[in-house]
């Protein structure tokens, strides 16, 4: 599986689930991944929030601060399921990584 499968669709590209609102997240992702790979994470995590942002403001200010949790708690059980698949289930190598900084330098 790729990292844009997020599990919902094999390497032989057989599907591994039929739930279209999943299939449909998988087709925007794939039309967006591309867009943000090569940039570094200072420029994925503007964008991403820069949407995020944009998504809250959509919402009723009273419900804002609850629409947030609820995207945390979905993105934190995302996460284990996403590193198996970009680190092909052997787990973060993060020990092993420089430490990353952003373009000015600094570390994150």
């Amino acid at each position: 599986m790729d990292r844009r499968s997020s599990g919902v669709v094999s390497r032989e590209g057989l599907a591994l689930t039929d739930d279209p609102r999943v299939l449909l997240i998988e087709k925007i992702k794939a039309q967006i991944w591309p867009l943000m790979e090569g940039h570094g994470p200072e420029i994925q995590s503007a964008i991403i929030a820069d949407m995020l942002a944009t998504l809250l403001a959509g919402h009723a200010p009273p419900i804002r601060e609850q629409a947030l949790v609820s995207i945390m708690v979905l993105t934190k059980q995302l996460i284990p399921i996403n590193e198996v698949l970009l680190f092909h289930g052997r787990g973060h190598p993060y020990k092993s990584w420089p430490e990353e900084t952003t373009s000015d330098g600094e570390k994150l």
